[in-house]
């Protein structure tokens, strides 16, 4: 019963998929079904066959390769019972294996079409196909938002203006007054600047020099100094950075299921959000190459993790960052950070900030 009584689906999303209990039920029974399936089919390949009326031609071990195949769908299937909102690629999988597999099998047995034939594939597949093609209709919307990145939260709103930029305030809620002053006051407004020296540095080797040559960050030993626009545009925010008179944007965005997209030109670096202390944490949840409106995951061998942390430094306008990209066994192949002090809060009226032709090519 856990599967059934489990969390429905994260409150940031677009909320539960239309008739959730029937499609739990019917996941968990096709995987209960496949796993007995492949159950007798390991243990009396010959008896299945003759149960089912089907010939036994000799060869157990291809009934028995059959139905291993066909336990493993039954674990996808109570996959998508734990969470229906996002089991559309594995049930759309399941449902096109299905039918081969199955017809696979009574060829191979019977050698050619054949009424045991016909009731075979009515009993393993046909019977599902109804049942199953109703839950891709109904969980199509979600795994179309995912991938386009849309259904974002709205910030939250009162008295006619929108509270905190739309990044954070949107995914923190109430937890955004838990945030240190300092970084209330850089995500509070639509537009906000600060400055201050960083510092950047690699470990050595190959890879940590791969990063910091195909990175947008300078190559520099000693100190630097940054200069920081945020500018909320929509649901965007845009950061603006130059480090040592070298421009660095992005865009920022937050996603339905709580995780905060950042756009760096064609890659998107998804990051967790937590509050602690005060304090804002990062860590990444995955990188993807940006087609259009659609996201393709980068695997994570390929790609470093991700380590950030905000803090406020002894008065309401001065914040500390570090930054840390680290391999799989969790060793520092780069980081960056440093103190800034926050400059101001431009007003709507003063629209001159340097960075905002960028607004468009970053946030397409």
């Amino acid at each position: 019963m856990a599967l059934l009584n489990s969390t429905p689906c994260d409150p940031r999303s677009r909320g539960p998929i239309t008739r959730r209990t029937l499609h739990r039920i019917v996941c968990i029974a096709a995987g209960l079904y496949a796993l007995v399936w492949a159950l007798v089919s390991v243990l009396d390949p010959m008896g299945l066959c003759r149960a089912i009326g089907l010939p036994p031609n000799g060869s157990p071990q291809h009934v028995q390769a059959a139905g291993l195949a066909i336990g493993l769908y039954g674990a996808l299937y109570f996959e998508v019972a734990r969470h229906p909102e996002r089991g559309f690629p594995l049930a759309a999988v399941a449902l096109i294996g299905k039918l081969g597999i199955s017809i696979a099998i009574g060829v191979h047995l019977d050698g050619y079409w054949s009424a045991n034939v016909l009731r075979l594939c009515v009993i393993n597949d046909l019977i599902w196909w109804i049942p199953f093609s109703l839950y891709l209709y109904d969980a199509w919307p979600f795994f179309r938002d995912d991938l386009t990145g849309a259904n974002a939260p709205s910030p939250p709103v009162s008295d006619g203006h929108r509270k905190g930029a739309a990044v954070y305030a949107a995914l923190l809620g109430d937890q955004f007054e838990r945030l240190a002053p300092a970084l209330q006051a850089l995500h509070g407004h639509p537009k906000a600047k600060a400055k201050g020296p960083f510092e950047i540095g690699r470990a050595k080797g190959i890879w940590p020099w791969f990063l910091a040559a195909t990175s947008p960050l300078p190559a520099a030993d000693g100190p630097i100094e940054l200069e920081l626009a945020i500018t909320t545009v929509g649901p965007y925010q845009i950061w603006s950075r130059t480090l040592q008179g070298r421009p660095m944007v992005s865009a920022q965005h937050a996603r339905a299921d709580g995780l905060v997209a950042e756009r760096f030109g064609p890659l998107e670096v998804r990051l967790t959000l937590d509050v602690k202390d005060g304090e804002m944490h990062h860590q990444s949840a995955g990188v993807f190459f940006c087609l259009g409106p659609y996201r393709i995951r980068i695997p994570g061998g390929v790609t470093p993790m991700i380590k950030a942390r905000v803090w406020a430094d002894g008065d309401d306008k001065a914040l500390r960052t570090r930054v840390v990209l680290l391999n799989r066994r969790g060793d520092d192949l780069m980081w960056y950070g440093g103190r800034v002090e926050i400059a101001s809060h431009v007003t709507e009226s003063q629209s001159d900030d340097p960075f905002t032709d960028a607004i468009d090519h970053v946030s397409r």
